[in-house]
């Protein structure tokens, strides 16, 4: 398995924080599992692409990395880290007007950005090191001011409110502090880059999901990933966007009516998600958004009762918006706006005037204007019959990520990357006033309109909704939480409003719109710890919330949960056959068991059925079949009985996150790997502790007994393969691998005398048991961060790091076959026990299964 999905810890964030203080990379691994899906929703957010949202992310754990060991406070984690977050955000799209007077906000990009050239003079890690030494070198006077810039990502503005500062005399302090660090290294100036660190069950589901298998798949288990959702104007039909194409939702019966394949369907050459979906106001188009990585976005117009592609276009694919009449579609794709019939698909017009993308439209109510900001920081209004510019004016010190006009049309109100909530008049563009709290350093994060436009609600960055009069600025009532919230939403009627925590608790709360009252607190009952979504039905009466892979819709009246749609999985992990071919088992949050003959899911066990508090993630089948080990985050590894479907037994001795699980193949042993770096031993059937075998630097990542049952071999996060005595635990040979080189993953050949090992450099080695020395195959060209051997081990398979598996022949060499379906990176992949099919799992949230007889 994947080194990034075995990340297991047991501790509390404050432990995790501090073991990454002191540079730990595990427990760096760790808390990026716990913290990206809490921070995804500001990276979508503020991107406008998946590719964007996905460098991104990479950038803003990586400043983590570098810059948190100057946290202080390590209960404000989750505030300083969405700090990071939206700072990335804004920087990733201002990186075109870089100039010399701006500085960097990481101590890695402050190397580079002194001196671009040092790389080929230092080690990179030195760099890095001597800039930080250079910051807590500086006069006492600026010193302050660059720890918390460079080593905290501060913004200026919190820094001048923190140390009381104003802000130009914080920017200008900075631009000293850049000068004395320029002169500590002896470089000119130079100009940098931005942020430069390394950087989805319906009876029918089955038929659906056959008429999109690509070739050599027998079949697809799972129905995806749902990114976002949209109910059709009649309230009767739900469409998902997921990672195999756009689901249609029947809302009486929960039931699936249709699956439109087109954007990940290999005969329109699309190879990624469906990102997003709208309806047409009058329900009979539907409109859905895929962002690839090859330069083929798309925006696919469909027959919303029928199903039928309508159109596809293919430029100014960025915030699809009807109009509200339903007759125009606007789009945008860079700094250029394309107006579409909103039924036909046809061009009708292009507005070319931003000088960078835009990133947010709104129609205002009638129809009439369409206004547009993004990246060059200034709103413009566009008439929309004549497609002429009627209004240009500054709005933000930063990027405008969105724009909502009031339902009177009276009031259009802006959020931007400056983290200022900005009034304007929209007839004529004229400054109204900017929100401002009591509390200088709250932002708000989410806004939206009451029906009437007497009333506009926002939740801000200190824990409190604030209702506001949009018309006079006057702050109506404040209502404080003590937890953070993130989304917030007036259901159609204007009765109440709906707001979603931020992370930690999957709930919703619902609020009286006059009084402010909390009504109802919706806690979702599944294991997801957040609510990634959530839209009233169109009379209000409902409200639907989604997690991580089910959709709950609660009556907005009672509180009480109506109806549960499930069958949508987080990203899968790990997949195993059972001994006997019959069933397969996948691992994404729980475990799933599919029916190989009638194709269908017959069982899941989820952390609520284990009865453990930490996640699964681990499992395998005992040989015998009768029973599934599952190491889980609880440190325990629960046994549970295949045929009885009840649990056998609980092995508790690890004193960290279970990592990885294996049986022996008389199935007399079972081996555990936890991240905390020791390896047990268990007898399987009485529970007994048989052995603890230690001497591994870091977390284990895989685990495999030999043919015989004799070894044991284990690949750690360090690089490192230990081969062990089973009977005595005695250590017998190990195998370093290059330094800075993960183990993805471990094989023994099926006579015992090889091991196949995979890392996260793509190569595959094949390694003599007996002397621990690389054997020779130079006719074996194959590469991939997981490899597997054939039962017969005639055959390796292999997975890159993008979406293909290779088949080669291992005695001649030959790439037999390439096998391509999934969307996105391959995460497992198992022959099935007679070698005629393989399984694979993907982060597409599915598992295909592919006929090797061919």
């Amino acid at each position: 398995m994947h080194n990034d999905l075995k990340t297991l810890s047991d501790l509390t964030d404050a432990k995790l924080i501090r073991l990454v203080q002191d540079r730990d990379e595990a427990a760096f691994a760790e808390l990026m599992s716990r913290y990206s899906p809490r921070i995804w929703r500001i990276v979508v957010s503020k991107s406008r692409q998946h590719r964007d949202a996905e460098e991104i992310r990479t950038d803003i754990w990586m400043a983590v990395w570098e810059n948190i060991e100057g946290l202080r406070k390590i209960d404000s984690f989750g505030a300083w880290l969405r700090r990071i977050a939206y700072n990335a955000c804004n920087r990733y799209y201002s990186s075109h007007r870089r100039s010399r007077e701006e500085i960097p906000q990481s101590d890695a990009d402050l190397a580079e950005h002194i001196d671009q050239d040092a790389p080929t003079r230092y080690q990179e890690s030195q760099l890095r090191a001597d800039a930080r030494e250079a910051v807590h070198h500086l006069p006492h006077r600026v010193r302050p001011i660059a720890v918390l810039y460079y080593l905290e990502s501060w913004s200026v503005k919190d820094i001048a409110q923190k140390l009381n500062l104003a802000i130009g005399t914080v920017k200008t302090r900075l631009r000293e502090i850049r000068s004395l660090l320029r002169k500590e290294f002896g470089v000119e100036p130079q100009q940098g880059d931005i942020m430069s660190l390394e950087s989805v069950g319906s009876h029918n589901l089955e038929n659906y999901i056959e008429n999109y298998l690509p070739k050599d798949a027998i079949t697809r288990f799972g129905k995806g990933y749902v990114f976002n959702f949209a109910y059709s104007p009649d309230g009767t039909c739900l469409a998902l966007a997921s990672t195999i194409g756009v689901w249609l939702i029947d809302v009486a019966t929960g039931e699936e009516i249709n699956l439109l394949t087109g954007h990940t369907g290999h005969l329109t050459g699309h190879t990624y998600y469906v990102g997003d979906v709208v309806f047409s106001p009058d329900g009979k188009t539907l409109v859905s958004l895929s962002n690839g990585y090859h330069d083929d976005d798309a925006i696919h117009l469909w027959d919303a009762v029928t199903g039928e592609s309508k159109a596809v276009l293919t430029e100014g694919i960025n915030s699809p918006i009807f109009s509200p009449d339903g007759k125009t579609l606007a789009s945008s794709g860079g700094g250029v706006i394309h107006l579409w019939d909103g039924a036909t698909g046809e061009l009708k017009r292009t507005l070319k005037r931003h000088t960078a993308p835009v990133k947010t439209l709104a129609f205002n109510p009638d129809g009439s204007i369409l206004a547009s900001g993004g990246i060059d920081e200034v709103i413009r209004f566009w008439d929309v019959t004549t497609g002429e510019l009627q209004l240009t004016f500054a709005a933000h010190a930063n990027v405008v990520d969105s724009l909502k006009y009031s339902p009177d049309g009276e009031v259009l109100v802006s959020q931007g990357g400056d983290n200022n909530v900005c009034l304007w008049n929209a007839q004529t563009g004229e400054f109204l006033r900017i929100l401002t709290t009591k509390d200088a350093s709250s932002h708000g994060l989410d806004i939206d309109f009451s029906k009437d436009s007497k009333t506009l609600v926002s939740v801000n960055s200190d824990e409190t909704v604030r209702l506001w009069n949009p018309h006079t600025g006057e702050q109506l009532k404040t209502i404080k939480q003590d937890r953070e919230l993130e989304e917030v939403q007036f259901s159609p009627d204007g009765r109440i409003f709906a707001c979603s925590e931020c992370y930690g608790e999957a709930t919703v709360l619902l609020f009286d719109a006059d009084t402010g009252a909390l009504l109802h607190d919706l806690k979702m009952p599944g294991h997801a710890d957040w609510v990634t979504d959530f839209l009233f039905s169109p009379d209000g009466q409902t409200l639907a919330v989604k997690t991580c892979d089910e959709i709950y819709f609660w009556d907005v009246n009672t509180g009480e949960l109506e109806k549960t749609i499930t069958g949508y999985s987080d990203f899968v992990s790990s997949i195993v056959y059972s001994p006997d071919g019959k069933t397969l088992a996948s691992l994404d949050d729980i475990v799933r068991i599919w029916d190989l003959d009638t194709q269908k899911l017959i069982k899941t066990l989820s952390t609520k059925t284990l009865s453990v508090k930490g996640s699964i993630r681990a499992i395998a089948y005992s040989p015998d079949g009768e029973t599934l080990a599952c190491g889980t985050m609880d440190k325990t590894i629960v046994l549970w009985n295949v045929s009885e479907w009840k649990k056998r037994g609980v092995l508790k001795g690890h004193t960290n996150g279970v990592s990885s699980v294996v049986f022996s193949p008389d199935g007399q042993t079972l081996a555990s790997g936890s991240w905390g770096r020791i390896i047990r031993l268990w007898n399987p059937h009485t529970g007994a502790s048989l052995n603890m075998l230690t001497g591994h630097t870091d977390g284990i990542l895989d685990l495999a007994f030999s043919p015989d049952g004799t070894t044991l071999a284990s690949g750690d996060y360090d690089g490192t393969i230990h081969f062990w005595d089973v009977a005595t635990g005695e250590l017998l040979n190990t195998i370093k691998m290059e330094t800075d080189v993960d183990v993805c993953s471990i094989d023994f050949s099926p006579d015992g005398t090889t091991l196949v090992i995979a890392d996260d450099t793509l190569k595959i080695k094949f390694w003599d048991v007996s002397t621990a020395q690389q054997k020779s195959i130079t006719h074996l060209e194959a590469k991939g961060y997981y490899a597997v051997l054939s039962p017969d081990g005639n055959t390796l398979a292999s997975a890159d790091t993008a979406d293909a598996i290779f088949l080669w022949d291992v005695a001649t060499g030959k790439l037999l076959k390439t096998l391509k379906g999934h969307i996105s990176n391959i995460n497992s992949i198992a022959f099935s026990p007679d070698g005629k099919t393989l399984a694979s799992c993907c982060r597409d949230s599915t598992v295909i299964l592919w006929d090797l007889t061919k």
